[in-house]
């Protein structure tokens, strides 16, 4: 290779050193807090600073798009352990995933707006409690992720505007990809199996 190519293949090289040690000083610092507050005797930043870790982990994830249900359960699930510990006795939450999909693959961070969503329109200002749901079946080729919330609900005329949020925010789910609303489904989203 000549002097230039090697040249010119530095800046690449030093930029995936750099993306692979912000990973690890993220995690290492996430963990030495955690560690600090365990010593402290502050559970709730523990807990808070390991959903937090996992959280990016799972966000992270190596820069792939596309992860297993379990993992985007594991996503979801830290990021409402955080919202919990912020918010809690407001909140409380379920998660109710066949054992079948599991392994199955879907798009990163799918479930994580509309939980988002369900928090912010539907919970944070209500005066009740607020629960969300969060469940998903398969059914034949079809595997259906849903949440849903007790909050009082969303405008009608708002769904085509969040099913083009969505669609914009996951192009890559394509073809055999639906996403259905209703007025306390905060978001469902349809996967049908393209074998």
């Amino acid at each position: 290779m000549c002097a230039c190519g090697a040249a010119a293949q530095a800046p690449r090289r030093a930029e995936a050193l750099q993306a692979q040690i912000n990973p690890h000083f993220l995690y290492n610092t996430l963990d030495s807090i955690r560690w600090k507050a365990e010593r402290a005797g502050a559970q709730d930043i523990s807990r808070m600073t390991t959903a937090l870790a996992t959280l990016f982990r799972i966000g992270l994830s190596r820069g792939r798009e596309i992860i297993s249900v379990e993992q985007e359960a594991q996503h979801v699930g830290s990021y409402l352990q955080i919202q919990k510990l912020r918010y809690g006795g407001k909140l409380s939450y379920t998660v109710e995933l066949s054992p079948d999909i599991l392994q199955l693959y879907t798009v990163k961070l799918i479930l994580q707006p509309l939980v988002e969503n369900a928090i912010y329109h539907g919970i944070k200002e209500s005066e009740t409690p607020g629960l969300i749901a969060i469940s998903g079946r398969r059914s034949g080729s079809v595997m259906e992720l849903r949440v849903t919330d007790n909050g009082p609900g969303y405008r009608r005329n708002g769904w085509p505007c969040c099913r083009q949020t969505l669609r914009a925010a996951f192009p890559s789910a394509g073809r055999g990809t639906a996403f259905s609303t209703s007025t306390n489904v905060s978001g469902c989203i349809l996967a049908q199996s393209t074998d």
